[in-house]
């Protein structure tokens, strides 16, 4: 039987295993029709004539005066336009197709090359010592006609405040500009360090810093991956472990008319921890199982803390400690230090985080700190790893301590439990405090 070629593109397109997608050609096509499509449907122009003339001429309009009803009628029917644009940034169809293109393309990479989403990549751009941005910027001002009333090419090169007014006055330049320092990046740092081979980014202004920069979720071909899959596996055998010997503990000692209807060992709500803590709270033994649950993912915890960061430090170079001549040139903590964190202490000559940011080292151009490029490389670090904690780094933790009557004496009962101490009942209550996320300490 003859087939024509028509036919044979629908009968491969029906393939479940995906083959007619790898094909650079069909690829190649496919992307230029829709491109195509994108383009024909760019600049709708809508508006609703229902309280306009539509006889009106664009003479009419041409002549129409200020009181005119012609001309207000005009002025009406353009605030009652609407512009449709599935290419033009920052409007919902461009957002609804620019998802739907990075699912599609999350997809193929997973379905036809077995590439899975590995790492979540974002930057942003110093935008005040990039000294090239600001020339790009002044070169691009002086060419306009009619050059802007607010910006002279000279005050942007000398003016912070003209250079931000230009930043984002024309963010199409400064967006191709971080996107070419993200090409040479991405060749000199993500491809031969992390093993980058692919990915879907998007270049954004943030609306509340006004900062460009980047997100990106790509794909990695590093042993580093390995090491960290095979480490997090291990944490979580251990978890489950661990787990299976608390529901153990629950089954053998749960009673419905003692314990009502729901089985602790069956809840998985948000609040299931709670609840089996609470079970093992109000039951004889019960404080040693769920000690032991939690001693053994606290154990486990610690071991795949350790084994991620070496991973990653021996792969990535990955560290936390700051260039610089200690003990003057280290940042002084945010908070107090926990004990067991190994961090450093305060001593009088660390700088604040107000030292740091009155150096002023990211408002530097390079060109000026070519013969200071250590104690550069120590400011950036220092302001980068500044930290002060704020509302968002607080994490409330719970913690248990023993009852002091003189202290403790107004904590309400439902805080208050007991536990078989070496034989004898002792009385302990719960207490909450506040921990730095990025572990510079508990609140005081």
């Amino acid at each position: 039987k003859s087939v024509d070629k028509i036919q044979w593109y629908e009968f491969m397109m029906w393939r479940s295993d995906g083959r007619p997608a790898g094909h650079p050609t069909f690829s190649l096509v496919l992307y230029n029709h829709k491109v195509k499509n994108y383009l024909q449907g760019q600049g709708h122009y809508l508006v609703n004539t229902s309280d306009f003339d539509p006889t009106t001429t664009i003479n009419a309009i041409r002549t129409a005066t200020d009181e005119d009803a012609v001309k207000k009628q005009t002025q009406k029917l353009l605030e009652k336009a609407l512009v449709h644009s599935g290419n033009q940034p920052g409007t919902p169809a461009y957002m609804k197709s620019t998802y739907h293109e990075f699912c599609a393309l999350i997809f193929f990479k997973q379905y036809i090359h077995h590439l899975d989403l590995d790492v979540f990549l974002t930057g942003s751009l110093a935008e005040f010592h990039e000294y090239y941005l600001r020339v790009l910027l002044a070169k691009y001002v002086a060419q306009l006609s009619p050059p802007p009333p607010n910006l002279d090419p000279q005050s942007i090169l000398s003016n912070d405040d003209s250079f931000s007014l230009a930043v984002q006055t024309y963010k199409h330049n400064v967006t191709h500009y971080l996107a070419s320092k993200e090409e040479i990046w991405s060749a000199f740092m993500y491809g031969p360090v992390y093993g980058l081979i692919g990915g879907a980014l998007v270049n954004e202004f943030a609306k509340s810093r006004g900062a460009i920069h980047y997100h990106m979720v790509g794909q990695m071909r590093s042993p580093c991956l390995d090491e960290v899959a095979a480490a997090l596996k291990e944490f979580s055998l251990e978890i489950s472990n661990a787990m299976d010997d608390l529901h153990s503990f629950i089954e053998a000692n749960y009673d419905r008319t003692v314990h009502g209807e729901q089985n602790p060992a069956s809840c998985f709500s948000g609040e299931s921890l709670k609840v089996r803590e609470a079970f093992c709270n109000t039951t004889n033994g019960g404080d040693v199982a769920w000690k032991n649950y939690t001693d053994t993912v606290w154990t486990a915890q610690n071991i795949c803390s350790k084994e991620v960061a070496r991973a990653l430090e021996s792969h990535f170079g990955v560290h936390a400690m700051h260039t610089g001549n200690p003990p003057q040139d280290f940042l002084k903590p945010g908070g107090n230090a926990l004990p067991a964190s190994n961090y450093r202490g305060t001593e009088q000559e660390m700088q604040s985080s107000k030292d740091v940011r009155d150096r002023r080292e990211l408002k530097q151009p390079k060109f000026r700190r070519e013969t200071n490029l250590f104690e550069r490389s120590a400011n950036f670090c220092n302001h980068c790893g500044s930290h002060t904690c704020s509302g968002y780094c607080w994490k409330v933790t719970t913690r248990v301590r023993r009852f002091n009557e003189e202290t403790d004496s107004d904590v309400p009962a439902a805080k208050r439990f007991t536990r078989m101490k070496g034989g004898v009942e002792q009385e302990f209550v719960k207490y909450e405090e506040s921990d730095c996320r990025m572990h510079f300490g508990t609140k005081k």
